[in-house]
């Protein structure tokens, strides 16, 4: 997942505009997403996990070195005295102010719920005090209905094994409706096509589309054609493997 953010960070906009609409953004918590823009931060003014924890000490909070670790993979609970807290102690050890729309936005889906995930950019501009009818245009999904998200688990997993989590599942929906290249190679493999995205994430931590226009460049109908077909069988000897049971 962090090799995956990392990649979406160094897109140009544009890029990033094209990986929205066409490719499958990762989702992650509030405290992940919290936890990563806090080292994106640190690492950025150059300061050390040591500093922040003395920053923090200096403003009362009994912070370890273990524990900023913990903050920053997203591992500690989030409350808002702890996103404070970090807010602060970043500023300390910085020297330089650090806002909270700057802790909670990024290139990714943020999941407020099971069924309900926003933005990073609307979560920025929530924290910016944006109307909520603002902030809901950003919406992945509104709380779909659980027998959907229940069906679309129940379809993957059996076409993909019992392995497959309701994260994995419930990531696959969200994002840009399959497209036309989605929605034929997974006819023709006989599975559906959110199966196919679950399958894509894992042989290469994108979608179907994004691995062809990586493979490609982008560049003519003939090459993105031969990328596609590529990638079809790639996908196609994988499927084989997963039924076969192997390793």
């Amino acid at each position: 997942m962090t090799d995956r953010l990392d990649e979406l960070d160094a897109l140009s906009g544009e890029e990033w505009e094209l990986e929205r609409q066409h490719g499958a953004v990762p989702r992650v918590s509030p405290a992940e997403a919290v936890g990563r823009n806090a080292r994106r931060i640190r690492l950025g003014a150059g300061r050390t996990l040591d500093e922040v924890a003395a920053a923090a000490r200096a403003l009362g909070a009994r912070w370890t070195t273990a524990r900023v670790v913990e903050f920053e993979r997203g591992a500690r609970a989030l409350t808002v005295a702890n996103l404070l807290m970090v807010q602060a102690a970043l500023s300390h050890a910085t020297e330089q102010p650090v806002t909270l729309p700057e802790l909670v936005g990024g290139r990714y889906y943020v999941d407020v719920t099971p069924g309900f995930s926003l933005g990073g950019e609307s979560v920025r501009e929530a924290f910016n005090g944006a109307p909520s009818d603002v902030v809901l245009e950003g919406a992945a999904f509104v709380l779909q209905g659980k027998r959907e998200r229940d069906r679309v688990l129940a379809t993957v997993r059996s076409e993909l094994g019992d392995d497959v989590t309701p994260r994995e599942a419930n990531h696959a929906q969200h994002g840009a409706p399959p497209d036309l290249a989605e929605q034929r190679a997974a006819s023709s493999l006989g599975v559906d096509a959110m199966t196919l995205r679950v399958l894509a994430e894992r042989m290469w931590g994108k979608s179907m589309p994004s691995e062809r226009n990586a493979r490609s460049d982008g560049t003519s109908p003939q090459a993105r054609g031969r990328a596609t077909r590529e990638l079809l069988a790639e996908l196609r000897a994988e499927l084989e493997r997963v039924r076969r049971g192997d390793g």
